[in-house]
């Protein structure tokens, strides 16, 4: 039966911030279907619109404060041209919602979008000079990330969430080789890695067929194999682990007829552990 660890983390943002907030869900949710099984933990992103009941008697606010904030263990806070609206105690809803997380002792990631939308009104330049004094006063205590655009959250985000995943709440990739003899990398496998790692290029290209061989391009290192066989099975399997283990990922910019592939961070966190007997030129 298969059990996992639920870890709950709340996506907040003005009301200017709306894409966001699906493309922070949706990297949550990728997360999720390649990852869950292998760490055993699932992520749940929490946002008030989907996450919260109405309730009477106290801020509303409060009752979100109550309903999420209590039970989030990690925050993901989004800022463009607003600060967003006060509340009864702090000068807006997702202030309110970062300080509670501080004060808990929770992890609060911030982002900034660079490119603002420009003020059409009063209201607006009263919104952007109020984000802008906030700014201001917490530059000495926080360590926020900057994006572009939309498509630039999207990579930005993915990357420093598996960031904070790996040195927070996930099993250690040996500890996952340990526990599970499938994802095991041979010592062949390990100096395949190494050699990808340690070439100047991330991404993996298969190239061929040239008679009965197919080729493929780890960085700079070419490596001929049979078009079938034992040998195939061999380097197919090998992507398997790698994308199990959470080392590699699929490079959606090649063909979609054929897996393409690119490495992640861990892969070179991973290489960095390896003993130093593991040659980086497999024969």
């Amino acid at each position: 039966m298969f059990s996992a660890t639920v870890y709950n983390i709340m996506i907040g943002a003005p009301s200017d911030i709306k894409e966001e907030i699906e493309i922070a869900k949706e990297v949550i949710f990728r997360w999720d279907m390649t990852n869950s099984h292998l760490h055993h933990c699932v992520l749940l992103p929490l946002h008030w619109s989907n996450s919260t009941y109405p309730t009477a008697g106290e801020h509303p606010q409060k009752s979100i404060d109550k309903q999420m904030v209590e039970k989030s263990d990690l925050m993901v806070c989004i800022f463009c041209s607003r600060l967003g609206s006060p509340t009864d105690t702090h000068i807006s809803g997702s202030v309110e919602e970062i300080e509670e997380h501080q004060k808990a002792g929770k992890t609060v990631m911030t982002f900034f979008k660079k490119n603002m939308v420009s003020p059409q009104n009063d209201k607006d330049i009263e919104q952007l000079q109020k984000l802008m004094e906030y700014k201001k006063s917490i530059r000495d205590s926080v360590y926020w990330g900057e994006y572009e655009s939309v498509n630039d959250f999207e990579k930005i985000f993915r990357e420093k969430l598996e960031l904070y995943l790996n040195d927070n709440w996930l099993t250690g990739l040996s500890d996952i080789e340990d526990h599970h003899n499938e994802f095991k990398l041979s010592e062949f496998d390990k100096k395949r890695l190494a050699t990808w790692v340690n070439s100047k290029e991330p991404r993996f290209i298969r190239k061929g067929p040239s008679g009965r061989k197919y080729l493929f391009v780890l960085g700079d290192k070419n490596f001929f194999y049979a078009s079938e066989g034992a040998e195939y099975a061999e380097w197919e399997d090998f992507f398997e682990r790698m994308v199990k283990l959470g080392l590699i990922e699929i490079d959606a910019s090649h063909s979609k007829r054929e897996p393409f592939y690119k490495l992640k961070h861990s892969a070179y966190e991973y290489v960095k552990g390896l003993d130093d007997t593991i040659s980086n030129d497999p024969k």
